[in-house]
């Protein structure tokens, strides 16, 4: 929030480590624990944007996980991923911004690579030789 409020970066990434690091160690009640305070963070981090004068309708914000992991009824359930399973290949992502389409849940399948595609268009960077492709249909209008 310090870098937010002093800064007001263009492009900032944030990679925190829990909820993964209990999952892997096997501890649920701090696996769980974890999820609450990301879910906390990333909430006291969009108020912030929402409250900054700057940052207030100009900031897009995209909160995702970087893997899946293994469903409670394979292998070792939420400890681990990694293998082709649909608990390992489904992440979830949330985007808010003042270009996105405000409380729709979409259903359409996407990669990962199409992060950087969608995030390259919003800062106006080209990137000509990237895979991925602009997730159109989170912004209310392209």
């Amino acid at each position: 929030l310090k870098v937010l409020q002093q800064q007001h970066p263009q492009f900032m990434f944030i990679s925190l480590k829990e909820p993964d690091v209990s999952a892997h160690t096997g501890n649920w009640d701090a696996y769980i624990s974890g999820i609450k305070s990301t879910d906390a963070y990333a909430g006291q981090l969009w108020n912030f944007i929402q409250q900054d004068a700057e940052l207030k309708n100009t900031t897009s914000l995209f909160i995702t996980n970087d893997h899946g992991r293994h469903l409670n009824n394979v292998l070792n359930g939420f400890i681990d991923h990694g293998d082709t399973c649909i608990g390992c290949r489904h992440i979830e992502l949330l985007a808010l911004g003042p270009d996105f389409k405000k409380n729709e849940v979409l259903a359409a399948y996407h990669e990962q690579i199409d992060l950087a595609s969608t995030m390259a268009l919003l800062l106006g960077v080209q990137m000509p030789t990237a895979q991925g492709k602009v997730i159109d249909e989170l912004f209310i209008s392209r």
